[in-house]
């Protein structure tokens, strides 16, 4: 599959401290229908580009920062969510940054598609 689009915008706020989680699905349009993008065939990443920050925070398939098919972990369902825990969230040192979420192709062509950037803010809880 080879494709070429802009990524969608969406700005991120979480309170410092609290578990962060959204979650989206990937549809395709085919002669004027509408169905979920299959991800088996995928991996995933986002890292989160700090504001003067001394690291950044990265969200993979592999790490469990990002899963595909929602509760019932079915791939086929075009559901993506990007996760991170509480203490993860707590432990982060910069205030807001900006961020990439990028699909990869396991097999050829091994396209990389990017489907969602923005902003990522951390707010103290009120």
């Amino acid at each position: 599959m080879s494709s070429s689009f802009l990524p969608a915008k969406k700005n991120f706020q979480v309170a410092r401290g609290s578990t962060f989680r959204y979650l989206f699905e990937w549809k395709d349009e085919l002669n004027g229908e509408t169905k979920p993008h299959n991800l088996e065939p995928y991996a995933a990443t986002c890292t989160l580009h700090g504001v003067n920050a001394l690291e950044d925070i990265v969200l993979t398939t592999e790490n469990e920062g990002i899963k595909f098919g929602g509760l019932s972990k079915e791939p086929t369902n075009g559901l993506i969510e990007l996760y991170i825990k509480d203490s993860q969230v707590e432990e982060i040192t910069f205030t807001r940054a900006t961020y990439t979420l990028f699909v990869i192709e396991l097999l050829p062509p091994e396209d990389k598609l990017s489907l969602l950037s923005g902003s990522f803010t951390i707010s103290s809880p009120s």
